[in-house]
C-alpha cells in the first residue's frame, strides 16, 4: 500500500504460475509412478551409497530375505553375499566399482539362513558434475536356474561317464549318443 497525499494506490505484481504448477503436477506424477514400480516390484530392488552401504530396500527385497528396512539399513550390501560360494577374492563394494561390474552372479543369505542366488545389477546415479552419487541394485531370483544347470550338469557327466551305451533319439533321428553307445 503507498500513501501519496490522500489518495492510496495499491500496486500488484502478478507471475504466470500455470507453467510452473503442471510441471509440478507431472514430476509428482511421474513419482508416484516409479514409487509404485519400485514398491510392487517382484525384484529385490535397493540403494546402496559409494561404500555399498545399504540405504534402501524395496518390500520384496525385505520380504524375501527376512531383514526390517532399519536393519539393513545397519549393513553393507556384501554383508549379505556368502562369500565361501564366490571365486572373488576379497570381494567387497570397491571391487564392484573399480572393475566397472554392472552385472554378477551373487550367493545372497538370507536372514533365516537360507540362500538365494541372483543375477545382481549394479547402477551408478550421477549427481550433476557427472560424479557417481550412489548406486541402484536390482536383484533377480535365478536360484532355480542355476539348479537346473546343476542337474543338467549332473546327467551330462552320468551320460558320458557310463559304460552302457546311452542314446538320445527325437522324430525317429538319434540326436545323441555317448561314447559308450
Amino acid at each position: 500500500l503507498y500513501e501519496e497525499g490522500q489518495t492510496k494506490n495499491i500496486i500488484f505484481i502478478c507471475s504466470d504460475f500455470t507453467e510452473g504448477y503442471e510441471l509440478e503436477r507431472e514430476l509428482k506424477t511421474s513419482e508416484e509412478h516409479y514409487r509404485s514400480i519400485v514398491t510392487n516390484s517382484k525384484e529385490f530392488i535397493c540403494t546402496f551409497d559409494l561404500d555399498g552401504k545399504i540405504r534402501y530396500v524395496n518390500p520384496n527385497f525385505s520380504e524375501v530375505f527376512k531383514i526390517s528396512f532399519s536393519d539393513a539399513a545397519l549393513l553393507n550390501i556384501t554383508d549379505l553375499v556368502d562369500r565361501s560360494e564366490i571365486s572373488i577374492e576379497n570381494f567387497d563394494f570397491d571391487y564392484i566399482k573399480s572393475n566397472d561390474i554392472t552385472n554378477l552372479e551373487l550367493p545372497i543369505k538370507k536372514m533365516d539362513g537360507g540362500e538365494i542366488i541372483v543375477s545382481a545389477n549394479f547402477t551408478p546415479v550421477y549427481d550433476l558434475s557427472n560424479s557417481p552419487s550412489y548406486y541402484i541394485g536390482i536383484f533377480s531370483d535365478i536360484t532355480k536356474q542355476k539348479d537346473s544347470e546343476k542337474d543338467l550338469l549332473l546327467i551330462k557327466t552320468v551320460f558320458e561317464a557310463s559304460k552302457d551305451g546311452i542314446a538320445v533319439e527325437s522324430n525317429n533321428t538319434l540326436q545323441m549318443v555317448n561314447e559308450s553307445f
